[in-house]
């Protein structure tokens, strides 16, 4: 025997405000999390930002966040504070799609912008075991010593050439804009932009 059309139409009709209930709850409770944890994301996300960029600029003290070339760079000296000791070098940001998702890296040049002191990946969604080797030491110190003009000839990791080739496309397409914004600098003026 089945229910009355009634009863059954009123039963799908608690069902689905219940799920509606649980929705806003669910989203609620979400959109809490983030505004509470958002801060702190931010600060972590920062200081890995900061220990990576004196990585890939060896010799850095002090970093100070800069706006070259519509992009935020890192200005790094030997000082123990911002703008204190000699200009050691910068560290600009890149990316580039890879095979799976957007490569960013971080890439330390000399203080003239000239050259490639290191270079970090700081987040890639690569294959596990092919593309996500664009991470280890052995192919980002690839890149260390080399000019910044010009193309840059790296040899692909076998089977993640993709993810090797965004690298590389970031380094010669964002990191190369940047370290010509720099380069183009009044001497003393790095904390802005101030072309000749």
């Amino acid at each position: 025997m089945t229910a009355p059309p009634e009863v059954a139409r009123g039963s799908r009709l608690g069902g689905a405000g219940l799920v509606v209930l649980l929705a806003l709850v669910l989203g609620g409770v979400l959109g809490a999390a983030d505004a509470l944890f958002a801060p702190r994301i931010e600060e972590q996300r920062r200081a890995r930002l900061r220990r990576v960029a004196l990585d890939v600029v060896p010799g850095g003290g002090a970093l100070e966040e800069v706006t070259v070339g519509g992009a935020v760079v890192l200005r790094i000296t030997a000082g123990p504070q911002p703008g204190e000791g000699a200009l050691v070098g910068w560290a600009v940001p890149g990316e580039a799609p890879g095979f799976a998702d957007v490569v960013r890296i971080l890439v330390g040049l000399d203080p003239e912008a000239r050259t490639i002191t290191g270079l970090a990946v700081l987040d890639a969604r690569e294959t596990p075991g092919l593309g996500d080797r664009i991470r280890e030491a052995e192919f980002c110190d690839r890149f260390a010593e080399h000019p910044i003009a010009g193309p840059i000839e790296i040899d692909a990791i076998s089977g993640a050439t993709v993810s090797s080739e965004a690298v590389q496309s970031a380094v010669e397409a964002d990191v190369a804009r940047v370290a010509a914004a720099i380069r183009r600098l009044e001497p003393g003026s790095a904390s802005g932009e101030a072309p000749r």
